[in-house]
Order: C-alpha cells, then structure tokens, then sequence
C-alpha cells in the first residue's frame, strides 16, 4: 500500500516508470509472500503469541482486582474493630473514673472500696491488652491500605496480515530503489 503510494506519486518525476515497478513488486511481493506463506517459512503464530500475552494480561488485571476488593473489605473491618476497641477503652476509663470516685467517696463502705480497687486493676489491665490489639490493628490497617501497583499492560506490535506485510517490504524497497541515484546520465 505504501509503495503503491509512493510509485503513483514519484510517476511524474521518473516518467511513468516507477508505476511499472509498484505493479511488480505489489505483484511479485504478494505472490512471494504466499509462496513463503505455503512452504512455511513465515511463522504467523506471533499474532497467537499477542492474544496469549493479552489474555493473561486480563486475567492478572482482574486477579489484582480482586485482591483490591479484599484489601478493602479486610481494611474496612479491621476499622471497624479499632473503633471497637478505642469504644471499650473509653467505656473502661469511664468506669474506672466511676470507681475511683467510689473509692474516693467518704460515705463508702470498706466493702465497696475493697471491691472497687479490685475492679479498677481488672479494667486497667484490660485497657493494657486492649491497647497493644489497637496498635497492632493500627499497624495491620496501614500495612493493608498500601496499594500495590496494578499490572502493566504489555506493550504489542500491531496486528498486521502477511499482505501488509509484504506491501510494507516491497514499499520499502520500492523506495530504497527510488532513492538510489541512477548513473547512466
């Protein structure tokens, strides 16, 4: 095609000669071409080789969203138990504020303080565990909110036909023939 192209527009300069020769080698390129077409020598499998590359391009893409759909839903309840947990804490420190004010209250029995500092050690060594949970979810929560980078596409030749490959070839030689200055003159 580009060598057609090129002959019809170098006509007038070569004085009709180069329309001869995009005749030809259009010709003798396609007849080439399905000669080495039938023997075997040209390997079309390339075009098989991009659709296989594409299709586990698809299916890493859809693979690594599935994965991001995880993440998020993993990411989503593991927020939602930190605020669960920062929750009870508060609930805890509440009561703990209750209890110290039973302890500090005169009218108080020794039977009710008794069994508030007692209830006060319990709450304190719950907020102990219940704050390590929270800085490890914190962690997990960072840990699982980085994205990693989806699946490049790969990069692919375009398909051509064999035919548009052998008018490429004969176009270029058909324009390496043109460019050839002629010494006969």
């Amino acid at each position: 095609m580009v060598g057609a192209v090129v002959g019809i527009c170098a006509a007038p300069f070569t004085g009709g000669t180069s329309l001869g020769l995009v005749a030809a080698s259009g010709g003798l390129g396609y007849a080439g071409g399905k000669l080495l077409e039938a023997t075997g020598l040209v390997d079309n499998s390339s075009d098989d080789n991009s659709n296989q590359i594409m299709e586990s391009w698809k299916i890493q893409n859809e693979q690594w969203k599935t994965l991001m759909e995880a993440n998020r839903a993993e990411v989503e309840r593991l927020r939602q138990e930190r605020a669960d947990k920062e929750k009870k804490i508060k609930n805890n420190n509440d009561e703990v504020a209750r209890l110290n004010s039973i302890i500090n209250n005169p009218h108080s029995t020794e039977e009710e303080k008794k069994n508030a500092k007692k209830r006060i050690v319990l709450l304190e060594d719950d907020n102990k565990k219940l704050k390590k949970d929270l800085a490890k979810i914190i962690k997990d929560i960072e840990e699982k909110s980085k994205t990693p980078p989806a699946p490049s596409k790969p990069w692919s030749f375009p398909k051509l036909s064999l035919v548009d490959k052998v008018l490429l070839a004969s176009g270029t030689v058909l324009i390496i023939y043109l460019l050839i200055p002629d010494k006969k003159k």
